[in-house]
């Protein structure tokens, strides 16, 4: 609300504009910390989307197969090796293919050739009951305020 001053000019008193800047002050601060949010929340969900995708296509490679190599899902035979670590073992007639976990990576042994599958897995757990595979990855949080994930598949095993 202006005011005529008492030299007959009008404007607004310092109230008035600090009132002002108060309430823009505090609208842009609120904008800043949801566009802040926003970018944080859209970060984590790649991370974890990523995780997740990259967690399902090791155990979609354990079950289908890899560059022309059979599976668990269409393997002559399926066994897991006890022992620290325990080592899942599927075998065809082109010889076999053993997963371990080695730390924290999950690898992929055929013959002498050894691969890594994927990294940063805190837990690969295999159980055959039933004729299923349940094959189980579980990775530790990539980040502080970062969920883990855990990605579980059950694949019908042909030679039961």
């Amino acid at each position: 609300m202006m005011r005529p001053s008492s030299s007959g000019e009008q404007g607004y008193t310092l109230i008035e504009i600090l009132l002002a800047m108060s309430i823009v002050a505090i609208l842009g601060g609120a904008a800043a910390m949801m566009a802040r949010d926003g970018v944080s929340y859209s970060l984590r969900f790649r991370r974890l989307f990523s995780t997740q995708t990259e967690l399902t296509r090791a155990l979609h490679e354990i079950s289908y197969g890899y560059a022309g190599r059979q599976g668990a899902a269409g393997a002559d035979q399926v066994e897991v090796l006890k022992g620290p670590p325990a080592v899942l073992r599927i075998s065809d007639e082109q010889g076999s293919t053993d997963y371990s976990l080695e730390g924290a990576v999950l690898t992929r042994a055929r013959g002498e050739s050894r691969s890594i599958v994927v990294t940063d897995v805190q837990r690969f757990a295999i159980e055959i009951e039933d004729g299923v595979l349940t094959l189980e990855l579980e990775r530790k949080p990539i980040a502080p305020g970062v969920a883990g994930a855990r990605v579980v598949q059950r694949v019908f095993l042909r030679n039961s």
